[in-house]
């Protein structure tokens, strides 16, 4: 009897001993894929407005980049509409840029409109929708657009978001 529980005791410290003992530090490393995206330029846009100022009416919206990296050869673009019908912009600061850094400040896109619009939008007559549009390349030279579409809300007079695109990739153009 005094083998058997000589035994028993034997391995009860054994087994005690065993899971006593710290577990085996292990470093874990994220796994990175050789061909994995890099994280690129993300071109996003705020404060949409429509304002009247010095005898002219104006529409601007705030873009910036977000992203990781820089953005190149910077295009942007305005469109109009009053009544689903093209305004003709007379004036749009068309911005064309060699880079926009990561987090870099605010970039404002304006366009200056016939002033007869001006009341027909703020006597709740007309409806006024801008379409505001940015293309850009990341470093690999990849084309990419970012588009945003704001309406003027008749009853706060504040432009609201209807439909976002960002960073869309712009397929290459074939050549013939």
């Amino acid at each position: 009897m005094f083998r058997s529980c000589a035994l028993i005791i034997a391995l009860l410290i054994s087994l005690a001993y065993g899971c006593s003992s710290p577990p085996p530090i292990t470093q874990e490393k994220p796994i990175q894929e050789p061909n994995a995206p890099v994280p690129g330029p993300n071109i996003q846009f705020k404060y949409a407005r429509f304002y009247h100022q010095g005898n002219q009416s104006v529409v601007s919206i705030r873009f910036r980049n977000t992203g990781l990296n820089p953005a190149y050869s910077i295009v942007t673009g305005l469109k109009v509409y009053l009544d689903a019908h093209n305004v003709p912009v007379q004036q749009e600061s068309i911005r064309l840029e060699p880079i926009l850094a990561p987090n870099a400040p605010p970039r404002e896109l304006q366009g200056i409109l016939p002033d007869a619009f001006f009341e027909k939008v703020m006597r709740g007559k007309s409806k006024l929708t801008m379409e505001f549009a940015v293309q850009y390349q990341n470093e690999q030279g990849q084309q990419f657009v970012s588009s945003s579409i704001w309406q003027l809300s008749r009853l706060t007079m504040e432009s609201f978001l209807i439909e976002e695109k960002l960073n869309i990739a712009v397929p290459p153009s074939s050549k013939s």
